[in-house]
Order: structure tokens, then sequence, then C-alpha cells
């Protein structure tokens, strides 16, 4: 079941949002959108005067650029393979292989003060790395109607130091 982004953004809001940090965010929040307002307005000009500038600055550019990159990788050495492995959530993932029961309760690494991790059942209320773990107890409890509570498990690098070998 999907729970409404705008109903976990007014709990974020009502349980931090008179803090100085929130306070900044805001005015940081404001300046960027008016910078971003006036680049906009500067390239709707730059496009009204000349539409071709977008396919002048490829033409003489990146075109160039990537053909002369493409015949150097041809030629000069083999193209290689690269894997990327992403280990989403790896820290609640490692604690779930130990305690299976944790992969279907909203649980998260950390504590009350800072959530290092959260796995997909505290996801789907708001719950993410970084946030207070008070406010991600908050989310659970009022967005399930106080049917699920949120599990906090302790950091424990050791164990993540072993699995990220076993990977």
């Amino acid at each position: 079941s999907h729970i409404d982004r705008q109903l976990i953004d007014s709990i974020l809001l009502r349980e931090s949002g008179d803090s100085p940090y929130m306070k900044r965010q805001r005015k940081l929040d404001e300046n960027t959108n008016l910078r971003v307002q006036s680049i906009r307005s500067k390239l709707k000009q730059k496009n009204e005067r000349d539409a071709r500038w977008k396919q002048h600055l490829i033409d003489a550019t990146l075109a160039p650029l990537l053909n002369s990159h493409i015949a150097r990788a041809t030629v000069e050495q083999p193209l290689s393979t690269v894997a990327v492995i992403d280990m989403d959530s790896f820290f609640i993932s490692c604690h779930i292989l130990t305690q299976p029961r944790l992969s279907s309760v909203p649980a998260c690494v950390g504590g009350p003060s800072m959530i290092s991790t959260s796995n997909y059942p505290a996801r789907k209320y708001g719950v993410r790395a970084a946030m207070p773990g008070y406010i991600g107890k908050i989310l659970v409890k009022e967005l399930s109607g106080g049917k699920e509570e949120l599990v906090f498990v302790k950091s424990d690098y050791e164990l993540y130091e072993r699995k990220s070998g076993e990977v």
C-alpha cells in the first residue's frame, strides 16, 4: 500500500519545520528558485535570438571530441567493461540475513538521533538515510495508524566488513 507523499512531507515539516536548519534551507531554496528563474529567462531569450545555437554547440565541440575519442578507443586500446554494484540498504540487509523478521517490519540501522539506512517497509513510510530517527519513528507510527513501529538496529561494522568481503 502506497502512502501519500504529501502526508509524509507534512509530518516532516511539522516535526522539523521551525528548526534553524529548515529556516535556512527555506531561504536557500528561495534564492535558488530566483536564480533558476533568472537562468530560465536568459535561456529563453537566447533560444529566441538563435534557435540553432544548441546544434552549433554540438557540432563545434561535442561531435569532434566524441569522434576523436571513438577513433582512438578503437585503434589504440580495446574497449573495457565496468560493472557497478549498488548495494542498496546494505547495512540493514546484513542484519536481515541474521534476523529475517526484520525484512517484514519497518526497520533501520541507527537510533533516535540519526538513521544510516532503512529497509523497504520503512521507506514506504518515508523513512530514509540521514533522517533523525525520532522523525522516522513518528512517520511510521502515524502513517500506519499506530499498527507498526520503527525497529532500530545498532550498527555492526564488523558484520558489514565480513559481508562486503563476501560480495
